[in-house]
């Protein structure tokens, strides 16, 4: 499976300094679903895996402490939506790039994700 990654490749990072590697923050309640998502993206060296989080908070507190270039958003995460956090995640990490994961199957729901913002991916 080829995986699109030429727009976050080459990017530089917070110390100015080149990335070859796609830095991503994985969000989402359910942990076979991160274990599933990790394995798949470090099977490819263009990714690492920063940090992960189940939660609102500890995911808003690591994009800030980790700024990843990439976030797996689950919309739907316990305690938390994910259209609810948005506009805090593009404030707290504005060039990263946001990919919304879901199971609905709701075209108001993507209209609704992408009003929020371009930077963001569904």
């Amino acid at each position: 499976m080829k995986i699109g990654t030429s727009s976050l490749h080459n990017r530089r990072n917070r110390h100015g300094s080149m990335n070859s590697t796609i830095r991503v923050l994985l969000s989402n309640d359910h942990a076979v679903l991160r274990y599933g998502l990790r394995l798949l993206l470090i099977s490819h060296n263009d990714f690492e895996i920063v940090g992960e989080a189940s939660r609102r908070h500890s995911m808003l507190s690591l994009a800030e402490k980790l700024q990843p270039d990439l976030i797996l958003l689950d919309l739907s995460m316990a305690g938390m939506g994910g259209m609810d956090v948005l506009p805090t995640l593009l404030i707290l990490v504005p060039s990263t790039r946001i990919l919304i994961l879901t199971m609905r199957d709701d075209p108001q729901c993507l209209r609704q994700a992408l009003s929020k913002a371009q930077t963001v991916m569904c």
